[in-house]
């Protein structure tokens, strides 16, 4: 290998630990090399063109993987299902499922090339490989597209997450203060069959009635009021907890016909939905315990769509900032502890990414 080859492997080696660490940072690396004139999107459009996920030796079976959870093969590494999808989640449908497996396929062979060329210490992990895909496509996106198509990607981006897009699209939300008895907690099946759990609900039945007359004496007007009143019943009633949380739920539909999303064990949701809102029903039996609850309130079901422009405007203005801010710095925290970097949180706090290695 001349001189010229290797300085230019290892320029892209340099660029790999960049982009790695860096992820979708604007911030350029600082190469201690000569000949710092190319990208890290320049590097890979060093790889031959052409659809790269058709080549034949992108074909090849992988091993032990199941094929039918393959999308590409390089030199050994399979591309697989899992992978696509932690990058085409981050890029809307303009960004086309062919460039998401190519540029998985590019951050491959250049990860491949480095460590066959004793560049790199080890195997590159998925999740460095998908770092680098993820790079080359957003410097691939940028420079095709215009700020307006960028910041269109990512509020639709953005609403592929569940806990984003349920602010705008949602069934009835009902909030409640519960005041429980608990007898099992985990999965709810193996609680039904837990003879000596269901054997605890039944002698606690009592307990929870007296519970419930005792909070029906002087019925709590607030949330607050409740656990409050809990709190003071607690030297009588020992095991009792209060807790606040809201659920999902179409009181509209059979329990058996909801949406997509987690619902409460069938009892608690049925018997909650039987109390008016402020009030305090009687207990409800779960394969957990006895649960004392008062219904604060329900709001009602909200059909946003992202097409909406008052919800995109509510995403760009309120939300995607914080977003990308924390996709950086949950990848950053990822990438740094996986390879023992130790990570100056002083820095971070100040918008400044640094890294020290151990």
């Amino acid at each position: 290998m001349d001189k010229r080859s290797y300085k230019k492997i290892y320029r892209s080696t340099t660029m790999l630990g960049c982009i790695a660490v860096m992820v979708l940072s604007q911030t350029a690396c600082d190469l201690s090399i000569e000949d710092q004139t190319k990208s890290a999107t320049e590097l890979a459009f060093d790889i031959p063109a052409g659809e790269i996920a058709d080549k034949p030796w992108a074909r090849v079976a992988c091993g032990t993987i199941d094929p039918s959870q393959q999308l590409a093969c390089v030199e050994g590494v399979a591309i697989t299902r899992s992978d696509f999808e932690r990058v085409r989640n981050n890029y809307a449908s303009i960004v086309s499922n062919r460039q998401v497996v190519d540029a998985l396929v590019r951050a491959e062979i250049l990860a491949a090339e480095a460590a066959r060329r004793g560049l790199w210490s080890g195997w590159l992990s998925s999740v460095f490989t998908a770092a680098m895909a993820r790079r080359l496509l957003t410097r691939d996106f940028e420079q095709r597209y215009g700020p307006d198509e960028v910041q269109a990607a990512d509020i639709d981006r953005t609403w592929r997450r569940g806990a984003i897009r349920i602010q705008y699209s949602h069934e009835k939300v009902w909030w409640i203060t519960d005041a429980q008895l608990i007898c099992c907690t985990g999965d709810w099946r193996a609680c039904e069959i837990d003879e000596k759990a269901q054997a605890c609900i039944t002698r606690l039945q009592p307990t929870a009635f007296n519970l419930y007359g005792r909070l029906m004496m002087e019925p709590p007007g607030t949330p607050e009021h409740m656990c409050a009143r809990v709190l003071a019943l607690k030297e009588e009633f020992p095991t009792v907890t209060c807790d606040q949380l809201n659920f999902y739920y179409d009181d509209s539909k059979p329990y058996e016909k909801q949406g997509d999303f987690d619902l409460m064990v069938k009892p608690f949701v049925l018997g909650v939905s039987k109390i008016a809102p402020g009030r305090i029903g009687q207990p409800i039996r779960t394969p957990y315990g006895w649960h004392i609850v008062r219904l604060n309130k329900v709001d009602e079901r909200k059909t946003g769509k992202i097409s909406d422009t008052e919800i995109r405007k509510d995403i760009a203005n309120g939300i995607l900032t914080g977003v990308r801010i924390r996709d950086v710095e949950l990848t950053l925290m990822r990438l740094m502890r996986s390879k023992n970097v130790a990570i100056l949180y002083d820095n971070l706090e100040k918008g400044l990414i640094g890294r020290s290695t151990k």
